[in-house]
């Protein structure tokens, strides 16, 4: 069965959905909002990371190649295109969209997190990449959220 998923305008898709129409529907809305809001999340955090080496100048070498202007721009640019996949494909239920979602937490997030020493910071005591954590966090409940419609067995 085939149910109509309005995300937003103008993004309007149709998701193969299981007998439970509602509750699938709901759940896979609020995946792709929170893949969004994740990416979005990740936009904000590149451009706060910008001001942090001012107000932490005894943690500017630690953490002087994550907020390099190359590796800014790279950010805002695979959070902007995620948006936007997210917003369109993903919505829509195209597969390959769920696999562009995924892609950037698995290529960039996880070695930032392995590589990133503030990633290892006390939650209370010193600033961390704490942000990036959450909007890693917020883009895989949304995928966990959106896989049960997206890969469901299609009957003929």
């Amino acid at each position: 069965m085939r149910w109509p998923c309005v995300i937003g305008s103008p993004a309007k898709a149709t998701i193969p959905l299981s007998s439970n129409v509602p509750n699938s529907l709901a759940k896979f809305r609020l995946g792709v909002w929170l893949v969004i809001g994740g990416y979005a999340l990740w936009f904000v955090s590149a451009l706060l990371s910008r001001t942090l080496p001012a107000s932490h100048p005894e943690h500017a070498a630690a953490y002087a190649v994550y907020v390099s202007p190359w590796a800014i721009t790279l950010v805002y640019t695979l959070a902007l295109v995620e948006m936007l996949v997210a917003m369109r494909p993903l919505a829509r239920g195209d597969r390959w969209a769920y696999l562009a979602a995924l892609l950037p937490v698995l290529l960039v997030g996880i070695p930032r997190v392995t590589s990133d020493p503030r990633c290892f910071a006390s939650l209370f005591s010193e600033h961390g990449c704490h942000t990036f954590l959450a909007s890693m966090v917020l883009i895989l409940v949304g995928l966990l959220l959106i896989a049960p419609a997206m890969f469901a067995r299609r009957r003929a």
